[in-house]
């Protein structure tokens, strides 16, 4: 029924030096399991390393002491699913994480995007190749990074932007 609420997964970040950043990302992610309860991940980075932890499953079930303390770092990034684009498998866990060009990052999305085919084309993957759009928006992130380095020229960023203001979620922090 329009208008009715709808729950499209839940993206939680902290940044905070010398703070347990995944505990709290943990409760983060927790608190908004009621958006997503098929899987649940966290990426974090110490600025020089990222160790990126998913499974498929509630993020009680996922997380326990022991690998929220293989996550360290300064800044953390949380995901739970519920998918809207993509089926309900491990591969499509979130966050998402590319190494590219001494490069890494973590991509955890919340939307559809409008634009998923162009954009899987434009990364240069074969048409159907791609299990979901954020699998996409991480290709073509990772393609870009590959041209132009970590700092991509302005034509990139806006294109970007514009796939993320198609899907309604914000902005890449590039």
């Amino acid at each position: 029924m329009e208008g009715d609420p709808r729950e499209a997964c839940g993206v939680f970040a902290v940044y905070a030096p010398g703070k347990p950043v995944a505990h709290l990302t943990y409760l983060g992610i927790y608190a908004l399991q009621h958006r997503g309860q098929e899987s649940a991940g966290i990426a974090a980075s110490d600025g020089e390393h990222m160790t990126v932890v998913k499974d498929m499953g509630l993020v009680s079930n996922v997380f326990d002491d022991r690998t929220l303390a293989a996550l360290d770092g300064n800044l953390a990034i949380g995901h739970t699913r519920y998918s809207t684009t993509g089926s309900s498998m491990w591969k499509n866990a979130q966050p998402v994480f590319r190494d590219v060009e001494h490069t890494q990052f973590a991509l955890a999305h919340n939307g559809n995007l409008v634009n998923t085919a162009e954009l899987a084309r434009d990364a240069g993957v074969l048409p159907g190749a791609m299990s979901s759009d954020t699998e996409a928006m991480s290709e073509w992130i990772s393609r870009t990074i590959g041209e132009h380095g970590a700092t991509p020229p302005a034509h990139s960023r806006r294109r970007c932007a514009r796939c993320c203001h198609a899907s309604r979620a914000p902005s890449p922090w590039w």
